[in-house]
């Protein structure tokens, strides 16, 4: 139990898939919207080198010679090397915008939860460019203070690794640990590492329309 009286000591949240509706994979993939559909390519090769060109930048930092806008244009100048694509990077990086989008509910959740005083942090494997436009377009940042979004990107590690390195660069940031802090994400080996780590998973329903309501329900048995 934490001074406020909650048994909840922090929360903290994956991005894409919890907040926000899931980028990268629709954003090449979808069957009617997407780039591969767009351009005419070939599925399989897109999927195929998709997760190849994510992990490059999911852990590529933003520096003063590669600001967040350089390497968004780097990005897809890797994917228009490897695809003959009709669109202009500007219209690439255009396009992104259209997939991002709060998830249903989560928005009210997070007003909850500050209107609780309970300290609240993003933790996500991400590339610099697509989190800041998911935290702007969201309108995350009232929730999240730069300090306490933490990206793979920036640690230069993913949540997967040994070494826990974002999962002790939350805790650095809330200043919390242990079982109190309750992760949320929607990808069961990211949840199964916070485990390891010690803290209280929650595997988030992604595709589920009420997953709001069924995180909300969860927390509030856990003393929130």
């Amino acid at each position: 139990m934490n001074d406020s009286g909650h048994s909840i000591d922090a929360l903290v949240f994956d991005i894409g898939g919890v907040l926000v509706k899931d980028v990268w994979e629709h954003l090449l993939l979808d069957p009617v919207t997407g780039v591969a559909a767009i351009c005419g390519l070939d599925f399989d090769e897109v999927a195929a080198f998709a997760p190849v060109l994510w992990h490059e930048f999911e852990i590529r930092p933003c520096s003063d010679a590669e600001p967040a806008e350089v390497l968004e244009r780097l990005y897809w100048e890797r994917f228009c090397s490897r695809f003959p694509v009709s669109l202009s990077i500007d219209d690439l990086i255009a396009l992104t915008d259209d997939f991002i989008s709060p998830v249903n509910g989560m928005t009210a959740l997070l007003e909850k939860a500050a209107s609780r005083n309970i300290p609240m942090a993003i933790c996500s494997n991400n590339n610099e460019f697509w989190l800041r436009k998911q935290v702007d377009k969201a309108g995350l940042a009232p929730f999240f203070p730069s300090e306490r979004i933490i990206s793979s990107s920036c640690v230069g590690a993913i949540k997967n690794s040994p070494g826990f390195e974002m999962f002790r660069a939350v805790t650095a940031a809330l200043q919390t640990s242990g079982s109190g802090t309750v992760f949320i994400d929607d990808r069961f080996e990211n949840i199964i590492r916070c485990q390891a780590y010690g803290w209280t998973g929650i595997l988030f329903p992604q595709a589920d329309p009420h997953g709001a309501a069924y995180l909300e329900s969860l927390l509030r048995r856990m003393g929130w």
